[in-house]
């Protein structure tokens, strides 16, 4: 019976298959199933073949043992070897065997002991590259279906380790090579996996935002992939400063550094901690990372605060110095002419910078230029169009006492975004509404005024005059040598003005009247308004010398607390969007 089941099933199976052939285009007909049965003839030779892949390993039955015998080992091209280096856990070989070919060459040419070239060097270029390549495939299949084989495939290999010869040759013809000294190997380098696997995951992320993107012209689109916001601060940076008078032991500083970053969710992460003499006061950076071992970004929400909480907790217990009370020595550093001779051009302009955007208070490009000339830094508006999009940025360059730039202009974007055409904007704006709103006002007429009268036309003595108060002048003058402006810096309010600000009376062609006709003296007794004689700083203030010279300074992603204030006064009041002032 059970025979009988099993020829009946058989003859089931035999007929669908049939039935199928039958009905397919192309399918196995029995007509063809017959001429590969007779194909088969079974013969002993036949026999002995299926017995041998039956209980073999068919890749030991298809060696050819002649080729064993007769293999050439002779090669027509030679190249030296001078050793090997190691790729470690990395998937470079063909980056490192490119290089090491190259290496050989230079040792023998140059007569060198021994000499290496940085496989990372060439290794962070071949990411970017395959990482742009990877976008621009998401840009050219965006309007493909997410379930197209293409589309499939770039989302399952969005980046990776590996190569070949031309992309060595690509690489190297493209961005060239450097010693390893320059650029040495990193645990990353070295063990790949684990950041390709988070740079993918980014990548990842934003080949689904290119692709909502529909409808969006291919030129805008390529710009998303240079400016993504999302990228802009992965990494973390913090200052810790101390005051001249706390003398912490190195392991007092590393004692504070971790429980900063115990405090502010960031105690299981990765970083690394600089201690830093190139002030008076000993201080620390710490240079973290935002984003932890999931490729997540670590919440921070109410950072700011946070962190000046976790700093006033962490001065109590170390017995360090208020805010309060190092005020004054924590800008004194910063706040001095720039002098070349001290080298690290950029980081004293970026100091300068710094200090002055977050202390002092200006209302336009021009006083804001004038402030920084008092410490010789020139700034610059750089206006302009690349590939049909119109852009604003802002360069600084140090300059001699003359005010003639002696070094290479650096980007804003070299210092920090804030300190870009954007950021001042922004600033510009926020201090223009607060002066408008009578948040602050001139404090300097009268010692502006006496220094008229008492300079007796002499523009040397008013100068002088003025510098005894505190006060900085900046005369602006044609090739002609007329004054057309003229700025007033405040250094003990820490405000600026220009003289039209102040009034009337100290604007340029009173000026002009003054220095060239000293007998036409302006009046002198004009009514001065009642003013708010607050001290050196305002509470509003204080915070921003907090945030960027406190024992806190997070220059990654610390917001600015005088323009939270501001978004959150404009969103209960709903007002109308209004249009930017620009920078003027």
């Amino acid at each position: 019976m059970r025979k009988n089941n099993l020829w009946i099933t058989a003859l089931a199976f035999g007929l669908s298959l049939s039935a199928y052939g039958q009905q397919a285009e192309g399918g196995i007909s029995s007509g063809m199933l017959q001429e590969i049965k007779q194909a088969y003839k079974g013969t002993p030779a036949d026999k002995a073949i299926h017995n041998a892949i039956a209980g073999n390993d068919i890749n030991k039955l298809a060696v050819n043992n002649d080729s064993k015998n007769n293999f050439d080992t002779y090669f027509s091209n030679k190249v030296n070897s001078k050793g090997i280096t190691n790729q470690k856990s990395s998937g470079r070989c063909w980056l490192f065997t490119g290089l090491n070919v190259i290496r050989a060459q230079v040792i023998a040419k140059y007569n060198l002991p021994e000499f290496e070239l940085s496989q990372n060097y060439n290794f962070f270029w071949d990411q970017l590259e395959k990482a742009n390549l990877f976008l621009q495939g998401i840009i050219d299949t965006r309007e493909k279906p997410i379930n197209d084989k293409m589309v499939e495939w770039l989302f399952k290999n969005p980046i990776g380790d590996g190569g070949q010869f031309t992309g060595i040759s690509d690489n190297l013809m493209k961005y060239g090579i450097v010693p390893s000294g320059v650029m040495v190997e990193t645990y990353s380098s070295d063990n790949t996996s684990r950041m390709s696997n988070l740079i993918g995951l980014k990548l990842k992320e934003y080949g689904l935002e290119l692709r909502d993107a529909k409808g969006s012209k291919p030129e805008a689109l390529a710009k998303r992939k240079t400016d993504n916001k999302n990228t802009e601060k992965p990494v973390l940076h913090i200052s810790l400063n101390p005051s001249l008078d706390d003398r912490l032991t190195d392991l007092q500083f590393t004692e504070l550094a971790r429980e900063y970053m115990q405090r502010m969710g960031y105690g299981n992460q990765p970083y690394i901690v600089y201690m830093h003499e190139d002030i008076d006061r000993r201080h620390i950076h710490i240079v973290s990372t935002c984003v932890n071992e999931k490729g997540e970004k670590i919440d921070d929400a109410y950072e700011w605060n946070r962190s000046m909480k976790a700093c006033r907790e962490l001065e109590k217990k170390f017995g360090l110095k208020q805010v309060d009370d190092k005020r004054k020595e924590l800008l004194e550093p910063y706040l001095k002419k720039a002098d070349y001779q001290n080298g690290d051009v950029k980081r004293q302009v970026s100091n300068i910078v710094k200090s002055v955007f977050s202390t002092y208070r200006f209302q336009s490009f021009g006083e804001y230029s004038a402030l920084l000339s008092c410490f010789n830094i020139e700034a610059k508006q750089v206006k302009g169009e690349f590939e049909g999009t119109p852009y604003n940025g802002i360069v600084y360059t140090m300059t001699d006492d003359s005010g003639k730039p002696i070094c290479t202009p650096v980007k804003s974007s070299l210092i920090e975004k804030r300190y870009g055409y954007e950021g001042l904007e922004k600033r510009i704006g926020y201090n223009a509404r607060e002066y408008k709103n009578k948040k602050w006002q001139p404090k300097i007429r009268n010692e502006v005024a006496l220094a008229m009268h008492g300079c007796r036309g002499n523009k040397e003595e008013f100068t002088r005059l003025l510098a005894g108060k505190g006060i900085d002048v900046v005369f602006r003058e044609n090739d002609e040598g007329r004054i057309y402006g003229a700025t007033f810096i405040d250094h003990k309010n820490r405000e600026v003005y220009n003289g039209s600000r102040l009034g009337k009376e100290f604007s340029a062609n009173a000026f002009e009247r003054l220095f060239n006709s000293p007998t036409n003296m302006p009046d002198l007794d004009m009514p001065m308004p009642a003013l708010n004689r607050q001290g050196v700083f305002s509470s509003e203030m204080e915070s921003s010398i907090e945030q960027a010279f406190g024992i806190f300074g997070i220059d990654a992603n610390g917001p600015d607390p005088q323009e939270e204030a501001l978004a959150r006064r404009l969103q209960r009041k709903k007002k109308k969007k209004r249009r930017s002032r620009g920078i003027s």
